[in-house]
């Protein structure tokens, strides 16, 4: 099995990060998962939203259910359903700011409790939604 999440860093790096920081080339997986979003137009909305928060606008990129998280959300159940033996998640985080100590105990999208992703990744992906393709950072004391 391949897990890999989608996170955006920087406008020039990749969205798309293998869990298991793996040398894995995921130019493959990339262009799968652009069959059922247009990765380029998603990104680029993703870090208008960015922006919006950095100017301090609003805060819908902390809203889970906020259409371009939405967008990639539905994205990734499709892939995740055709595409058995690679899962691809979500990185879904609060404002830090506000709540540094936040834990992460229930999935805001499903509302299920979260699960721990079984294999030695880093603690900041370590949490997933059952129901739902959504990846949490871990923060223990």
């Amino acid at each position: 099995m391949k897990y890999y999440k989608v996170m955006v860093t920087t406008p020039s790096a990749t969205i798309l990060w293998d869990l298991l920081e793996r040398e894995a080339n995921v130019e493959q997986v990339i262009d799968l998962l652009n069959r059922e979003i247009d990765l380029d137009s998603w990104k680029k909305n993703y870090l208008n939203l960015y922006e919006r928060w950095l100017e301090h606008d609003d805060g819908a990129i902390y809203d889970v259910k906020n259409a371009i998280n939405m967008d990639m959300i539905n994205a990734l159940i499709k892939f995740n359903l055709n595409n058995k033996g690679t899962s691809i998640y979500l990185w879904f985080d609060i404002d830090r700011d506000k709540d540094p100590n936040y834990k992460w105990v229930k999935c805001p999208l499903t509302g299920s409790k979260l699960v721990d992703l079984k294999m030695k990744v880093h603690k900041n992906n370590s949490k997933i939604s059952p129901q739902a393709p959504l990846i949490f950072p871990d923060v223990t004391d």
